[in-house]
């Protein structure tokens, strides 16, 4: 995955854990958008998932930006209090 300038997010390559984000499961062998994420600040990926930094809705001093992950979720690691697989990003439980 690559964080563009505008602030979206691109993927490609294997995907049978929906490490791409894209909402399915099949390998891409072009870049393609995460359809919805937009205001990433940064991108972090490990071996079957990702997670993003996404500015806060309207920038307000007291809003915090929001963490999204998606992917494999056989242990928890999305931080969204399951352990279902993730197709696009869900928003982190605080």
């Amino acid at each position: 995955c690559a964080l563009l300038g505008d602030g979206t997010v691109t993927c490609w390559g294997g995907n049978t854990e929906a490490e791409l984000g894209r909402g399915t499961r099949t390998t891409s062998e072009k870049p393609g958008a995460i359809p919805g994420l937009s205001a990433v600040k940064q991108v972090a990926l490990g071996a079957d998932h990702g997670r993003a930094i996404v500015a806060a809705a309207g920038a307000q001093r007291d809003e915090r930006d929001e963490v999204v992950c998606w992917g494999n979720n056989r242990n928890g690691q999305l931080g969204d209090g399951s352990t279902e697989r993730r197709t696009t990003p869900v928003r982190v439980a605080f």
